[in-house]
């Protein structure tokens, strides 16, 4: 392609979300266009840059080499002239009119996010929100395709992304009011020699519990590992297993389940939960006003 006045902003619009969403039909979908519309589009963007772009695999659509290297530059730039005429023309969020891509496990979710929706759902109805698992302990390469925030328990991620503190948790105990090995109080014997079921979204059978138990030389038996919070209390509730959880969920889940809660018999570090985002939407108006949301 020799003149770039051959290209219009519809068409890159539709270069990015194919790049993003690696299907036509979500591309449309979130598009608002028809099917054949984004076809159509991609028919022409394939013509001007002499490239197929993206080619079918059985259930995506694969981005060429082009269109890897391509795909972040155009991101960019396209974020820009977003935000450039936002800036221009005032942001209002009665008139948005978006899909909000949050990568969170379901704890921060019930926490973090769905007041966030609630609210938003109040001041910009126009907003749609996806809910997404967490795919990778540092979400950086999906933050710079497909993600608008991802909100995770840890702050060791790669240093090119924004970040800002949501909150500070501590730990509580769960139990079983029929577990006849727990009194009034959870003595630290009663919690080594007990079954545990620990909630690890990226599986395995050690968490931050386990690190405290070894600085003092102890260690606990993990009876089974769930990668969802709301599955824990359901293992506990009809056995003498223990659960561990932040406290801000465990308490939710005392008055829903009837469950006990204690105080760990051990220090336990607090930790802190960010909301992590890229510079591709550092500086769209929505963008700025979705981080002052969860504030």
């Amino acid at each position: 392609m020799d003149d770039i006045k051959s290209i219009d902003l519809n068409l890159l619009r539709i270069f990015v979300v194919l790049f993003e969403e690696r299907h036509v039909s979500r591309a449309a979908k979130r598009l608002r266009l028809t099917q054949p519309a984004v076809s159509m589009g991609l028919s022409r963007l394939r013509e001007l840059l002499s490239d197929e772009l993206f080619v079918r695999s059985r259930r995506d659509m694969l981005p060429t080499e082009k269109a890897r290297r391509l795909g972040p530059r155009i991101q960019q730039a396209f974020s820009l002239i977003q935000s450039s005429l936002g800036e221009d023309q005032g942001f209002d969020p009665a008139k948005a009119n978006a899909d909000v891509r949050v990568s969170v496990d379901d704890y921060l979710a019930q926490v973090l996010v769905l007041p966030v929706i609630k609210k938003a759902s109040e001041i910009a109805p126009g907003l749609r929100f996806e809910i997404v698992p967490l795919r990778d302990r540092d979400p950086n390469r999906d933050l710079q395709i497909d993600l608008d925030f991802a909100i995770r328990a840890i702050q060791k991620v790669s240093p090119n992304l924004y970040s800002k503190k949501l909150i500070t948790e501590n730990y509580r105990v769960l139990a079983s009011p029929q577990n006849k090995r727990v009194k009034k109080e959870l003595t630290l014997k009663d919690y080594t020699e007990l079954d545990h079921i620990l909630v690890s979204p990226f599986g395995g059978f050690n968490g931050t519990v386990d690190g405290a138990l070894e600085a003092k030389g102890l260690r606990r038996n993990v009876r089974c590992s769930v990668g969802h919070f709301a599955l824990g209390p359901l293992f506990v509730k009809d056995s003498d297993c223990l659960l561990t959880l932040p406290a801000s969920i465990a308490e939710s889940y005392e008055s829903l389940y009837g469950l006990r809660g204690f105080e760990p018999p051990l220090k336990m570090p607090s930790f802190s939960v960010h909301l992590y985002w890229h510079e591709r939407v550092h500086r769209s108006p929505l963008h700025v006003w979705l981080r002052a949301l969860f504030r």
